[in-house]
């Protein structure tokens, strides 16, 4: 039985060739395009609760719909630490700096997004 790479001919190694090289030139221009945030608005169920400065270390919780959330910025990025939530998806997403990047914590009806003033002229990007 022939194997993939010996069906392929020459014109096909090509172009997956630069296929392969345009998807990981496309992930640096991305990488390099995102803006780091200033501010991070906190919202239960839908009603903004408050921003947080990102530049400010701090840890605070919030009152969620069922339990409270323990919220932690540090260097400029903010995250869950701590949540009454069952799976702890929250939590478990790590840190986010980039403006509009979002964490949801469904079970507590929250959501903690990052705001501020982009310097480019792309509306969104989708990757």
């Amino acid at each position: 039985m022939k194997t993939v790479l010996q069906l392929l001919t020459r014109g096909d190694k090509i172009l997956a060739s630069a296929l392969i090289l345009i998807s990981i030139l496309s992930f640096t221009v991305l990488k390099a395009v995102k803006q780091p945030g200033q501010i991070a608005v906190i919202k239960v169920e839908n009603r903004q609760k408050f921003s947080k400065n990102l530049n400010r270390a701090e840890k605070f919780s919030v009152s969620g719909h069922i339990s409270e959330t323990v919220i932690e910025i540090v260097d400029g990025a903010i995250r869950i630490i701590g949540s009454g939530c069952p799976q702890k998806l929250c939590v478990r997403q790590g840190s986010i700096r980039q403006i509009g990047e979002i964490i949801v914590c469904v079970p507590n009806k929250l959501i903690i997004s990052i705001g501020g003033t982009r310097k480019d002229k792309f509306d969104a990007i989708t990757g």
